[in-house]
């Protein structure tokens, strides 16, 4: 096999390294790309899959016949991978979870742009990633660059639940530039949802503890550049910080409740929301009996109905002025409300709740 060494973002580089070990054990099972390439006769077409160090590795090539049909079977990974098609010096990416079928449409001329994958849920939505990948400019300015990232979050990342396409989007490069970099303290957000997200619906991916280590480091980075004094190593990091206004409107931060020996709840909510005093009194029962404090971040449209509710609870709350829009929502990749953190008594967030009458029992 012949290594081809095209280069992936280099902070992701070490997982690849770990999937080669740890997901490259097939049992004989295979999965099937297929499709037609407009224009194409006899065209070599090879299949490469993201390996170690940054670079793609050959598995297998075939041609396509006459009419540009093609296909190929691959030994199937043990769990999801990132392979492409390579024909001269243009590519197609696709993902991979298990045996199953990806069709690729495209054309000779313009193989690697304006192609359409079917097949997966997770195939269709990385071409939809990288045809609007295609529309930013490789010169793009920082400004035009963090409004791609937040469209790219709202359409692929927040609702990803663990999706190998969420973990290739921080992969992509732009002329060598990292799209995502995980040195960059403004990036930290990004890899902490995709990390957070790994962590709840694939523990056992190898991806996974070293999506959580970047996003460690770039969240340390990211305290320090904001002038946090505590937070300095990345193994001291507790939580992205949340510095909202009281129902006084006094400033009230999240992180110094942490850490001082009993639980911390972390709620994002809207109190003028109909369900909202259930679950708030689920909430009181616990915080009543002293087994837990709570920080419960308002994002109502309507902040004098915020304040109304929020007065007469006894926890802190806060209000986010930009409701849903807060940058808040996308540092704790929360996608609907009410939702719910938790913090044990060391200041280390521990689950991210689900049913709220469960809580008693996860503290």
């Amino acid at each position: 096999m012949k290594m081809i060494k095209y280069r992936i973002n280099s902070f992701l580089a070490a997982a690849a390294t770990l999937s080669c070990l740890l997901l490259c054990a097939c049992g004989g099972s295979e999965f099937k790309v297929k499709g037609d390439v407009e224009g194409a006769d006899n065209a070599p077409i090879v299949v490469e899959k993201a390996g170690s160090s940054g670079t793609w590795i050959v598995m297998d090539s075939t041609r396509t016949d006459s009419s540009g049909h093609f296909s190929i079977s691959i030994a199937a990974p043990a769990s999801s991978e990132i392979y492409r098609l390579r024909s001269g010096d243009e590519f197609v990416y696709f993902p991979i979870d298990s045996i199953e079928t990806v069709t690729v449409h495209t054309a000779a001329r313009s193989f690697g742009r304006g192609y359409r994958l079917t097949g997966s849920d997770n195939a269709v939505a990385m071409a939809r990633f990288d045809s609007l990948l295609s529309t930013l400019p490789a010169d793009a300015d920082n400004a035009a660059r963090d409004a791609f990232k937040r469209t790219v979050y709202k359409e692929f990342i927040a609702s990803s639940r663990g999706s190998i396409v969420s973990y290739y989007i921080l992969t992509k490069t732009i002329d060598g530039r990292p799209l995502y970099d995980g040195s960059n303290p403004v990036d930290a957000k990004y890899f902490a949802a995709v990390a957070t997200a790994f962590e709840q619906y694939k523990p056992g991916d190898p991806r996974t503890e070293m999506l959580k280590n970047i996003s460690l480091r770039a969240m340390s980075r990211a305290s320090a550049a904001k002038g946090h004094e505590r937070v300095v190593h990345a193994t001291e990091v507790k939580a992205f910080e949340i510095d909202l206004p009281d129902t006084k409107g006094s400033k009230r931060q999240l992180t110094p409740m942490l850490g001082k020996g009993k639980p911390v709840i972390l709620v994002f909510t809207a109190l003028t929301a109909k369900g909202a005093p259930q679950y708030n009194a689920e909430l009181k029962k616990i915080y009543d009996a002293g087994r837990a404090d709570i920080y419960m971040v308002g994002l109502d449209a309507d902040r004098y109905g915020w304040r109304d509710a929020a007065i007469n609870l006894p926890w802190t709350n806060v209000y986010a002025v930009d409701g849903m829009d807060s940058r808040f929502l996308i540092d704790y990749n929360v996608t609907s409300v009410p939702t719910g953190f938790i913090f044990n008594a060391a200041g280390d967030l521990v689950n991210r709740i689900e049913d709220v009458t469960k809580v008693s029992s996860m503290l």
